[in-house]
């Protein structure tokens, strides 16, 4: 697997920046999400659809616009990962 690459893009949510990465494919240790595995601020990894990163996973946070395309996604089965808090 290479390395992430951190996309020029980022969220702000609590007064902060976070950054938005790019992943070839799921790292070790995420397993996929369900919808009681997502709360304000969680962390998560989906699948890019389009563009030229399409097939790629983007990093992102379960906050604010991402709520319901998030939901969406885990409802109907497109890939959403969470890292696996249970190691």
């Amino acid at each position: 697997m290479s390395e992430p690459v951190k996309l020029e893009i980022g969220q702000y949510f609590n007064g902060c920046h976070h950054d938005i990465w790019c992943y070839d494919q799921v790292p070790s240790g995420m397993r996929p999400a369900t919808l009681r595995d997502m709360w304000p601020g969680r962390p998560y990894l989906t699948l890019v659809l389009t563009g030229p990163d399409k097939g790629k996973y983007y990093t992102g946070y379960y906050i604010g616009n991402d709520v319901e395309p998030i939901r969406y996604r885990i409802t109907h089965r497109i890939p959403v990962y969470v890292k696996d808090n249970s190691k």
